[in-house]
């Protein structure tokens, strides 16, 4: 009897080879590039489609085919013989469509509205947290589960409130995963610990980081050893793991970020998004005006956990997302796992109590509409189905079906939800799908195997720049139409939707905002690639070998060199012009530090390494960085207005005089604005990410020190 050692961990099936595991490993997989169009199926692997191929059912298909179009036997006599021509994966296929692309589409610039700080005040919002929350013997007991009792002066009452106010004004602005009117001492013990410790980090104390980091090394512990202990999660266990992920992947010290990378895979694995997501059933809300409070609050209670569930599900996927693309790895959760409705209104999800809740609920907008015109150029011709493991659409936005909107062109007659259905929160989610399928094609290759378009590289990657843009435009569009509202430009119907939803300048905004300005960053240049070239360079350049020969990569080189290379300049300096006018937000949003680090690397590498060098250049006239030096210090002053000059030139293309004298000023700014930025990023406290100014500096100035 054979001994299969290899045993898949998804179904448990075993295999004697390790390369039989592997083979089957693919099954799993959401990307499914081999499709039987007749059948509407796609398989993993080859050799399962042309097994699927020489079936009776795809037989029994095929005559049923003739027998509808009336097409006699001869036509299709190479229906099965003939393989078929390479198509995208069923997947990408229904988001993408089939396209002819109009290669004229360019991003758009920053928000086309100065925002404002509506009024509010109408909307029911929970007040920050009850100081009957985290009282002296709450405190107390957490302590004890945690054996930390020696931090019992530090944490009073007053202090543990405030850090868990910081978690609502903060991490909860970003990420409303928590329904904050029902949270309370009878909370579990691990969510009632994070949101103190998530809250500590906000608070801009260094050892209030450390010590929030040491609460965390032991509640992850705990966590640790009750997975393996437990068989069902409930919801608030669940929500605590989550948090933790966030945390030590993204706030943490590198030691809690090197335990997440071994631990992350399992906490993901544990929640199981996609049998989360298959078991939700939104509870039947309507005709409540007669019932009694009792069952009206049982009943709220129950969306409360389909809501919050929902939430958890994609916060999950973000979580899991970005630890892919910050981390260089392969994301757990595919966009296909989430078939779900987007999250609800932010004045349902912060209502109080049942009565106001069921007042807020019956406001959802779920009639559809007119699709609003794009002003981005996708020609096509849609004719992909529906796939079929993908269900139809309800009475409130799909996440999937969002997503697929932003890949289409206008068409008319086209219908989609009231624009007041979507939260700043649920920009975000899809946003956030954009980012993973842009992460997914690079990580997998998918681009250059040829198996999700059979048009060019470049023609793909404009089409999901036009995506990008769409959610853009949408997203302007509904800050624009909130503001006219909040300033009394609307009539009054539309001014009671507008209250649906927050569109201020809060921590989410700035989160939507840098994130789509990555997303393009991303989608145009090999930021892993550019962040080894750096490390390499700081390495070997010296004061005996100013200029050392690195090997840049084949990569690189064709980067530079195509229109792709101006696209990301434009987009790295379009985020680093929106950190540099408001610089506070990198204080809120923890991955924004490798946001910026990466985009200030992907200067640095063009105008390193370009070749469109002016003819009578010399090395010994490039400048000196000295200049930023006042009293062995770097100059904020001078670095911050050499910094706004790069901006400047790069994204309103600015012309100096001269082809050499506008490459010599671009390299003297570049210069400032590494050293600018290597002083923010000094001043971060997230830690995990392992960013911080030195890499920096050392382009700059490591050329000039002593050995």
């Amino acid at each position: 009897m054979t001994n299969k050692r290899f045993e898949c961990e998804i179904c448990h099936k075993g295999f004697s080879r390790a390369d039989y595991l592997s083979r089957h490993l693919v099954n799993h997989d959401a990307i499914k590039p081999y499709s039987c169009q007749q059948c509407n199926v796609a398989f993993a692997r080859r050799d399962l489609r042309e097994k699927h191929l020489k079936s009776k059912t795809h037989q029994r298909r095929i005559e049923l085919l003739r027998a509808q179009d009336g097409v006699p036997d001869e036509a299709h006599t190479h229906s099965t013989a003939e393989k078929p021509p390479e198509r995208s994966p069923d997947s990408y296929s229904w988001l993408f469509g089939d396209y002819d692309y109009d290669q004229s589409a360019s991003s758009l610039d920053e928000p086309l509205m100065e925002p404002i700080y509506p009024d509010f005040s109408i909307m029911s919002e929970p007040p920050l947290t009850r100081k009957d929350i985290y009282s002296e013997g709450t405190i107390d007991m957490l302590l004890g589960m945690l054996q930390l009792q020696q931090l019992r002066t530090s944490l009073s009452p007053v202090t543990v409130s405030y850090f868990a106010d910081l978690f609502w004004s903060n991490f909860d602005a970003n990420y409303p995963i928590i329904h904050k009117p029902s949270f309370g001492c009878h909370s579990h013990p691990f969510l009632l610990t994070l949101v103190m410790v998530i809250g500590m980090v906000y608070s801009k104390s260094s050892s209030n980081m450390d010590m929030a980091v040491r609460i965390q090394r032991r509640l992850l512990k705990l966590q640790i050893n009750m997975l393996c202990d437990s068989q069902d999660l409930k919801l608030e266990l669940m929500q605590s793991f989550i948090l933790t992920c966030y945390f030590c992947s993204n706030i943490g010290d590198p030691g809690l970020q090197k335990q997440m990378r071994l631990f992350h895979a399992t906490i993901i694995g544990v929640l199981d998004v996609p049998s989360l997501t298959r078991s939700l059933q939104e509870p039947e809300l309507f005709e409540l005006d007669n019932v009694s409070s009792s069952n009206l609050g049982e009943r709220w209670h129950e969306w409360i956990q389909y809501e919050s569930r929902k939430r958890l599900a994609f916060f999950a996927y973000i979580c899991d997302s970005q630890h892919a693309y910050l981390n260089e790895c392969h994301a757990l959760i595919s966009i296909f796992d989430l078939q779900l409705d987007l999250p609800y209104t932010d004045a349902v999800w912060t209502a109080s109590d049942a009565e106001l809740f069921l007042s807020e609920y019956s406001k959802q907008p779920r009639e559809l509409m007119p699709r609003r015109r794009q002003s981005v150029s996708m020609q096509t011709e849609n004719s992909i189905n529906i796939m079929p493991h993908i269900k139809e659409e309800g009475s409130w936005p799909n996440f999937l079906f969002s997503l697929r909107r932003l890949m289409q062109p206008y068409k008319d007659h086209q219908k989609e939800y009231n624009m007041n259905c979507f939260s700043q929160f649920s920009r975000l989610i899809f946003l956030q799908g954009l980012i993973s399928i842009t992460w997914d094609l690079r990580w997998k290759g998918l681009q250059d195997l040829g198996i999700v378009s059979n048009k060019k590289m470049s023609a793909l990657i404009l089409r999901l720049q036009d995506a990008y843009n769409q959610w853009r435009e949408y997203f302007d569009f509904q800050i624009l139409t909130t503001n006219n509202t909040f300033l009394k430009k609307d009539d009054s119907q539309s001014a009671t939707l507008a209250y649906l939803n927050k569109y201020d300048t809060s921590p989410i905004f700035w989160n939507n905002l840098t994130q789509y300005q990555f997303g393009l960053l991303l989608l145009h240049v090999d930021t892993f690639a550019v962040y080894k070239l750096a490390s390499q360079y700081a390495s070997a350049v010296s004061r005996e070998n100013p200029y050392p020969r690195i090997n840049v990569s084949t990569k690189i080189r064709a980067w530079i060199r195509s229109p792709s290379a101006q696209l990301s300049l434009n987009n790295a300096c379009k985020l680093l012009r929106t950190v540099f006018l408001s610089t506070g937000m990198i204080f809120s949003i923890p991955h924004l530090a490798k946001y910026v680090a990466t985009s200030c690397l992907a200067l640095w590498c063009y105008e390193t390494f370009r070749e469109d060098i002016p003819a009578g250049i010399k090395q010994s006239s490039f400048p000196n960085p000295i200049r930023y030096m006042q009293n062995g210090m770097i100059s904020q002053n001078i670095t911050k207005e050499d910094t706004l000059q790069y901006l400047n030139l790069i994204i309103e293309k600015e012309e100096y005089g001269g082809r050499e004298y506008e490459f010599t000023i671009r390299q003297q700014y570049i210069q400032g604005l590494l050293c600018y930025f290597s002083l923010l990023l000094d001043l971060n406290e997230w830690k995990s990410l392992d960013i911080n100014g030195s890499l920096l500096r050392q382009l700059v100035f490591k050329k000039y020190q002593q050995q």
